[in-house]
Order: C-alpha cells, then sequence, then structure tokens
C-alpha cells in the first residue's frame, strides 16, 4: 500500500530509549510507531538503509493513557498524540512494502526496543486516516 494509519492507546510506564509500540518486520520498505527518550511519540518509515524520516509529538502527560497515530498519505508522514498533530515531514518518493509480518510492544531482534507499558485497541489500516477521523 502507499497509505498507512496506525493507530492505538498507550501508556508507557518506564521512558526509556525506545519503547516499541508496533512496527513492520520489513526493515526495507516498512514502518515504526514508538516512543523515544525524550517523551516523543514518533512514527518512521524504513527505506533502504533504516529508519529515514520521523514525525514527532511530545506526550503532555506521560504514564497516562495517550493515543497515538502514525499516518503516510503518500505526500507526508505525521504523528499525532490524543489528536494533536506532530510537525508534517514531506516524503514523496517512499513506498510501503509487504510488511511480513507486524512486532507490536518489541522487537526480537533488538531486546531494548521492548515496551514498558501497555497497549489498548491498537489499529493499521491502508488508508491515510485524516484528523477528524483520529479525533
Amino acid at each position: 500500500p502507499s497509505f498507512i494509519t496506525v493507530e492505538g492507546w498507550i501508556r508507557i510506564k518506564k521512558h526509556k530509549t525506545h519503547n516499541w509500540i508496533a512496527g513492520t518486520r520489513d526493515r526495507m520498505a516498512g514502518w515504526s510507531l514508538f516512543v523515544d527518550g525524550g517523551e516523543k511519540a514518533c512514527f518512521g518509515l524504513f527505506q533502504s538503509k533504516g529508519l529515514k524520516v520521523i514525525s514527532s509529538r511530545t506526550l503532555q502527560t506521560p504514564y497516562n493513557w495517550h493515543h497515538v497515530a502514525g499516518v503516510f498519505d503518500g505526500t507526508q508522514i505525521l504523528v499525532y498524540v490524543d489528536a494533536s498533530p506532530g510537525d508534517a515531514v514531506p516524503l514523496s518518493d517512499a513506498t510501503i512494502g509487504d510488511p511480513k509480518g507486524y512486532y507490536i510492544a518489541g522487537c526480537p531482534e533488538w531486546p531494548s526496543l521492548y515496551l514498558m507499558g501497555s497497549i489498548e485497541s491498537l489499529r493499521v489500516w491502508g488508508e491515510a486516516h485524516t484528523r477528524i477521523q483520529i479525533a
């Protein structure tokens, strides 16, 4: 697909360098939704040599439940926290390939990425949702 929306409710219990929410097994043309050590929800696309483009937005009240969503609409990548968007990052030449499966709350190749928290109602859509659809 050329479009994607990944969304769910999360609660981070311990902040660390990366708390993996969800992502694809494919590291050449996939995606990742995670919270970084700066308490920011991040969404990025894997493109040939790693995670290339990331949009982020700070969790305003850490340790509480937050609705997070990552969106790629074919022209830009964007992350939302509680329906408030982060900075849109232009990206017109990216593709999202076959995910080859998903990792939720962690990634076996990198044990340090395991989520220290909870996830509720995680959904992956093959379309780009708007802010109104996310709210």
